[in-house]
């Protein structure tokens, strides 16, 4: 038997997350701060909802679910109507069957791009000030996740978060 690795698993994939939120989400609380000029309204929720969306789009095999990276142009250009950004290829080699036996009698792909919904508790963080600085905005959004990584104990990359631009 195989020991069981005690390491992380190599990322090889990025994800964003997307708050799509959920109207039926319980409010656990809401906090107002003011510091100045600027406002921040906090808001946590539990049983709210949340898309975690890959960044890269794949191509993947209906009958068995053999897939390419669309960024594999290597494995790609061996179908014979690929072209960059295509949405489905056809006529390929023969790919290995999962399922451990021989070969998936399938030779075309569809192009996907793989998301997961799922339910969790939210904590929506609003700053009443113009937000059009991306940079600004993404320097607090990873101080803000690497605070909470800390403070809570957790890995930082159990914590997601996503940017809103608002303009006052």
């Amino acid at each position: 038997m195989k020991a069981v690795p005690l390491t992380a698993q190599e990322l090889k994939y990025r994800t964003e997350a997307v708050y799509i939120g959920d109207k039926n989400a319980d409010t656990i609380s809401t906090y107002s701060y003011d510091f100045g000029d600027i406002k921040i309204n906090v808001q946590s929720t539990a049983n709210d909802s949340l898309v975690v969306k890959s960044t890269e789009d794949f191509y993947v095999c209906s009958k068995c679910g053999y897939t390419i990276v669309a960024d594999e142009t290597g494995k790609l250009i061996q179908y014979i109507d690929y072209k960059s950004k295509v949405e489905a290829i056809k006529d390929g080699p023969k790919h290995a069957s999962p399922f451990g036996k021989g070969f998936c009698i399938n030779t075309n792909l569809n192009k996907y791009s793989l998301h997961h919904e799922f339910k969790t508790d939210v904590a929506k963080i609003e700053f009443e000030t113009d937000t059009w600085d991306y940079a600004t905005m993404l320097s607090v959004m990873y101080a803000l996740l690497n605070a909470f990584a800390d403070v809570l104990s957790i890995e930082k990359l159990d914590v997601k978060a996503c940017l809103t631009y608002k303009y006052y």
